[in-house]
């Protein structure tokens, strides 16, 4: 359930207004509950997983708790151009089926390739391209030089700021 709204009605019975969302095809509804009307909540679990390695368009995690590896189609991950190797991953299991592969919000990487810092108008803040450790390219400031280690989010992709590790 994303959101709920408890209404009343100066008339008739009270009921509920939902937002759900289907955790197999992602789509999002709106449905109407009346009071007393019983729902059954879905089975899910979450285990925490590390990433391991890709075998084409698999991607290879081990479970933590009891070290089986389990190989995860793409299209369940979030966003796996931003994998990178012993990456610790929440991932959502209903019926023993993966249904997503949720990131961490925001994850460490080391800026392998950027283009030097140039004297210039950088009174407005100007960025220049990255390539990240995981192959990903993300936008930093310019004083962000090769071999930095800097925080990415992992839900839009940007950058936000240098790492403290």
């Amino acid at each position: 359930m994303l959101e709920f709204l408890h209404v009343k009605p100066g008339k008739g019975s009270a009921f509920v207004r939902t937002k759900v969302k289907n955790l197999l095809n992602g789509s999002v509804q709106e449905r109407t509950f009346r009071a007393g009307e019983s729902v059954t909540a879905a089975d899910i679990s979450k285990v925490e997983m590390q990433y391991t390695f890709t075998d084409g368009d698999l991607f290879c995690f081990m479970n933590m708790e009891s070290f089986e590896e389990q190989r995860i189609d793409k299209n369940k991950i979030s966003n796996p151009l931003l994998m990178k190797e012993g990456l610790s991953c929440q991932v959502v299991l209903w019926n023993d089926d993966v249904i997503e592969v949720a990131l961490p919000p925001s994850v460490d990487y080391v800026v392998v390739e950027t283009p030097p810092n140039f004297a210039g108008n950088t009174a407005q803040g100007g960025t220049k391209p990255a390539k990240l450790d995981c192959g990903a390219t993300v936008n930093v400031p310019m004083f962000i030089e090769v071999g930095e280690l800097i925080s990415v989010s992992t839900e839009d992709v940007k950058y936000l700021g240098r790492s403290s590790k």
